[in-house]
């Protein structure tokens, strides 16, 4: 009877302890305040119906595919939550381990990993969220071993570990004296320690604790810890930011509540009568609740620094806008305030000076308005007015403003009648068109064509004209606020145009792509043909 109370007693102490440490690693990722998406990355996940993830198949209790070929475990429950969140499926591609895992997301067959740690070679093909766990790891030998803290020279130095863990690059840095040997999974790591081939298994607590309860291991303990503590992350492909934004801004909303509920669901330790052992837990509860207060207050202090630090940054960020602003207006206005200067000091004023003051007046005045309209456009201060309206009429007004008839050629299969906002309408292909103008070779053709999609009731249009090299548009820069290219000083501008094509094609649920090829700069405008009718 005693040997049973003490064998409980043992498994609740280890319960308690094993939710303990993951309270306390886990705590410094819990959730921000708000949860705010980018128009271009909900955008990002408008145009996607799945997200590939791929798992490490065979590590409990962290995750695995069962044999129901479902994927469950702690990380699987973090990514029920992620799923909620963003209103998106992610699909686990099939593989037959954790190596196979990283050679499918290196060849891009999905486009995350599940709970991965960052290391120097997987920063090569991945990007890194912060970790959502912080996991400690210790070292199981056999019972005659004493407890042991970290890893010392022993006669002994053979250890375990899994196959493609990350743990074996912190290792060899940190102890190069051990002789380091994988295992394809923790039952075969630690069958081999009780048959004496290794000294020792190292891996997470958590799936030690798991993998000795599943498998009923009594020649084995835990003889302590070892000096590593390893993050969890989500890992996205390198090749896309957006995707790594999205799933930070997602583990960021994660509360310490669904972590601690997630967390109990997989380490609460099944025992066949619960005893009298009331004086252990109380004391164990005590220490645990000063702990838990002692990181609450820890952790409201950095959450109000953090917040301090995001209204310092916010308002440099005010400061260089207002500074790009003000240089933009002076380098744009100068030459057509200079024009208006040396004519009002000429005595006799002609018919072509009064003209070429009347467009340096206009150029302003463009210069002027457009920054206006950017200002009510980030103020959300623009209301739509949608009614019929004909893409190809507005083209041609718009050509034959820029007298550019010889040059603009429209192609259309496809009918151009479409139900939007003629205003914001105008103002992106107004700027589609002058910059093709201004920026492309003078005597090659404007090539613009209108064609149906109509598998998703959308309109396409293609602007496209030849462009010199020094002229391309830089494709990571061209849709940012005051972004003129490296030669554009050679013609009036506020930086602003392309930025509000951008941002107005949103407001239309519309999509515009820069698709260049070896001569052309080409742009594709993708817009509903009945607003909200997508």
């Amino acid at each position: 009877m005693l040997i049973q109370t003490y064998t409980r007693i043992k498994h609740e102490i280890l319960r308690l302890v094993v939710l303990a440490l993951f309270s306390f690693f886990s705590f410094y990722a819990a959730a921000d305040d708000g949860f705010a998406l980018t128009p271009e990355e909900k955008e990002y996940l408008k145009l996607k119906d799945r997200i590939p993830i791929c798992v490490d198949p065979d590590w409990m209790p962290f995750e695995e595919i069962d044999k129901n070929n479902e994927y469950v475990g702690i990380s699987a429950d973090f990514f029920e939550v992620f799923q909620r969140r963003l209103n998106i499926k992610f699909e686990v591609v099939s593989t037959s381990d954790w190596n196979e895992s990283l050679n499918f997301v290196k060849e891009r067959k999905c486009d995350i990993l599940s709970l991965a740690r960052s290391t120097p070679d997987r920063k090569k093909y991945l990007n890194f969220t912060t970790s959502y766990l912080l996991v400690p790891f210790v070292e199981v030998t056999g019972l005659n071993v004493s407890f042991i803290d970290g890893i010392q020279k022993r006669n002994n130095n053979k250890v375990g570990f899994s196959s493609g863990s990350a743990v074996m690059e912190a290792l060899k840095e940190k102890h190069p004296h051990l002789e380091l040997i994988e295992f394809s999974n923790i039952e075969k790591g630690l069958d081999a320690v009780r048959q004496g081939e290794v000294y020792g298994y190292i891996d997470a607590l958590p799936a030690i604790v798991y993998a000795l309860q599943k498998y009923q291991i009594g020649d084995l303990k835990i003889a302590g810890r070892i000096d590593l503590k390893l993050g969890g992350s989500v890992a996205v492909r390198n090749d896309d930011d957006i995707l790594l934004s999205i799933m930070q801004k997602t583990i960021d909303t994660i509360s310490v509540a669904e972590r601690d509920a997630i967390l109990q669901k997989w380490y609460t330790i099944k025992v066949e009568k619960k005893p009298n052992y009331g004086p252990i837990l109380l004391v164990l509860s005590v220490g645990i609740l000063i702990i838990t207060v002692f990181i609450y207050f820890y952790y409201k202090t950095r959450l109000l620094n953090r917040k301090l630090n995001q209204m310092v940054t916010d308002e440099k960020h005010k400061r260089e806008e207002t500074s790009r602003f003000l240089s933009m207006l002076a380098h744009e206005l100068k030459t057509p305030l200079a024009v208006i200067r040396v004519l009002l000091a000429n005595k006799k004023i002609t018919p072509e000076m009064i003209e070429m003051a009347n467009a340096s007046i206009t150029e302003i005045d463009e210069v002027v308005s457009t920054s206006q309209m950017a200002e009510r456009f980030e103020a959300n201060a623009l209301e739509l007015s949608i009614s019929q309206c004909s893409l190809d009429k507005m083209l041609e007004d718009l050509i034959e403003k820029q007298h550019v008839q010889g040059r603009a050629k429209i192609s259309k299969t496809a009918s151009a009648e479409i139900q939007s906002d003629p205003s914001l309408l105008k103002v992106i292909l107004s700027n589609l068109i002058e910059n093709a103008v201004k920026y492309g070779v003078p005597d090659k053709p404007i090539e613009i064509d209108l064609r149906d999609n109509s598998d998703q009731n959308t309109l396409i249009l293609t602007i496209a004209n030849y462009v010199d090299e020094k002229n391309k548009p830089d494709p990571q820069k061209l849709f940012d606020k005051y972004h003129r290219g490296n030669h554009a000083h050679r013609v009036t501008g506020s930086g602003l145009g392309l930025y509000l094509v951008k941002g107005f094609a949103s407001l239309l649920e519309a999509n515009i792509q820069y698709q260049p090829t070896q001569d052309k700069a080409v742009f594709y405008l993708s817009i509903p043909r009945n607003f909200r009718d997508i």
